[in-house]
């Protein structure tokens, strides 16, 4: 669903110091997943966003360094192709072994325990295999060979001096995948991709003969990274991490277009020195501009003209928006619902026309699917083969069509097309009183900010390396998971505003800011 995280090194900032900005996108819903906090121990002293449940800060800052994360999006797994016979017998080594049996309780609420029956063999777990035999699909996963704790070290980040030690932390990162971010109050900004990947071509795309050897996994040192410096600038969104001499380390990865859109919008936002000031890194996380979507609508508009559209009145309220749609995806934008909803349209009919139904699945426009390339390319170069008979006028009024049905009044604006309610948890169930507010549609897929069909933005801060009290982070709701609290979701009106909330750090800070306090005695 992506994240974006970009650093500018001090002699890039108009202030002479190194900025951080990170804004996970997740699924959102209430209450939400981070909890803000300062906190102080002895040796320690962090701020920022932490995972419910865990220790420390996840992502944030201590006194010296900032770090924020983009998923690496590469297969930490592969999977093993086996022989089997009977009900647990598996051809390993050269001989027939008898797998081991593991039985799982699963405790469903509401519900009765199930009792599940897991297969394991000395490659892994059994996650497929035929009735009768035959192959047998095993998920190979290094992490239950040896378990080691993701946490280890963010732990480490906590107690990091500088851009380099927190580097050095992100070493020893089993998985997942991470692009990590760092800034320090030397100046430095850095980056560096971790997390342990086996380099091997199916990268989880296929099974690997039982017979094959363990891949070699990724080294720290060739893993795409760029050494801390004052002068660095580093935009991370999902995208393809490279650099001379990096190998390839996924099948796929999340299109380039917001990590292009937030370069272009910051090289734009810099003084005539070229330098960034923390309000245009700031800003550039409220950007809903969609290069790639805005030559979406110029292609359909085009093809529209050839198939002579105008002749059919009924499209013209469609036609319309896409002629007013600037690539900006805003919550008032007819325009941006058009463009949105015409290439999900486009990629179900191609991928339904070409693929079975369960591959067809997999490409349908839930996030970022691969599948809008192939449909710019559709359009784009009009390939032999895609479309039927190769009229792809008509494909484009088809789709017209279709979607005008759906939008048989008014086009409505993207704020109630891309409406993403903050519902809880039990919301399935029937206790929607417990949801929080609405949060217009806004951005999407490939614009940097996100905010529709499930997942948005999860919080936005924007942290400056020794000056941490004008640090700011935000939610989309509240940090009260307790419905009734003013805390519940007190934080929705703003987040909307794109407002900035200071998190304060300093003790005459802390001091200045503090409202109610709960002291805890034994």
């Amino acid at each position: 669903m992506g994240s974006n995280g970009w650093v500018v090194g001090a002699d890039r900032s108009t202030t002479g110091k190194a900025m951080l900005a990170n804004d996970p996108h997740l699924d959102v819903g209430i209450p939400g997943i981070w909890w803000l906090v300062e906190a102080r121990a002895p040796g320690l002293h962090i701020a920022g966003g932490a995972l419910a449940g865990t220790p420390g800060v996840t992502l944030g800052h201590n006194d010296h360094v900032a770090w924020g994360v983009t998923a690496g999006e590469a297969a930490a797994m592969r999977v093993i192709r086996e022989q089997a016979r009977g009900a647990d017998e598996f051809f390993e080594g050269g001989r027939w072994v008898r797998a081991h049996h593991r039985s799982e309780p699963i405790i469903v609420r509401f519900g009765g325990t199930v009792d599940a029956d897991i297969l394991e063999t000395a490659h892994g777990v059994v996650i497929a295999r035929g009735d009768k035999g035959g192959d047998a699909y095993v998920m190979d996963w290094r992490m239950r060979r040896n378990p080691v704790s993701p946490l280890a070290p963010f732990l480490g980040l906590l107690r990091a001096r500088s851009a380099a030690e927190g580097v050095a932390a992100m070493r020893v990162l089993p998985e997942p995948a991470l692009n990590v971010l760092l800034v320090d109050d030397a100046g430095r900004a850095a980056y560096h991709f971790a997390g342990q990947v086996p380099l091997e071509p199916s990268w989880g795309r296929w099974a690997s003969d039982e017979s094959a050897p363990e891949p070699a996994y990724l080294s720290y040192d060739r893993a795409p990274h760029v050494d801390p410096s004052r002068g660095a600038f580093v935009v991370s969104s999902n995208n393809r991490p490279g650099g001379a001499g990096s190998p390839r380390l996924a099948p796929f990865w999340p299109s380039p277009y917001r990590a292009f859109e937030i370069r272009r919008a910051l090289r734009g936002a810099a003084d005539k020195h070229g330098k960034l000031s923390p309000e245009a890194v700031a800003f550039e996380q409220r950007d809903a501009h969609s290069p790639a979507e805005r030559e979406f609508a110029a292609l359909v508009l085009a093809a529209a003209a050839r198939a002579h559209a105008e002749r059919d009145s009924s499209l013209a309220p469609l036609l319309d928006a896409l002629r007013s749609f600037d690539g900006t995806l805003t919550p008032e934008s007819r325009g941006a619902t058009a463009t949105v909803a015409l290439r999900a349209d486009m990629l179900v009919a191609l991928t339904t026309a070409h693929l079975p139904e369960r591959l067809a699945h997999a490409y349908l426009p839930t996030a970022s699917s691969p599948g809008f390339e192939v449909v710019l390319r559709a359009l784009r170069e009009r390939p032999r083969g895609w479309v039927p008979r190769d009229d792809y006028g008509l494909f484009v009024m088809q789709s017209l069509r279709r979607v005008r049905t759906r939008f048989p009044g008014d086009i409505p604006p993207f704020s109630e097309y891309g409406a993403q309610p903050l519902a809880h948890p039990l919301a399935p169930f029937g206790f929607t009183a417990w949801n929080g507010p609405t949060l217009p549609g806004r951005g999407g897929s490939f614009a940097p900010a996100v905010q529709w069909h499930g997942h948005a933005q999860s919080f936005r801060a924007v942290w400056i390396a020794g000056d941490w009290d004008h640090g700011t982070i935000d939610v989309a709701a509240g940090e009260s998971g307790e419905p009734g609290s003013p805390h519940y979701a007190d934080q929705s009106g703003g987040w909307i505003r794109f407002e900035r909330t200071a998190l304060p750090f300093s003790d005459a800070a802390v001091r200045a800011a503090t409202r109610s306090a709960l002291t805890l005695t034994r």
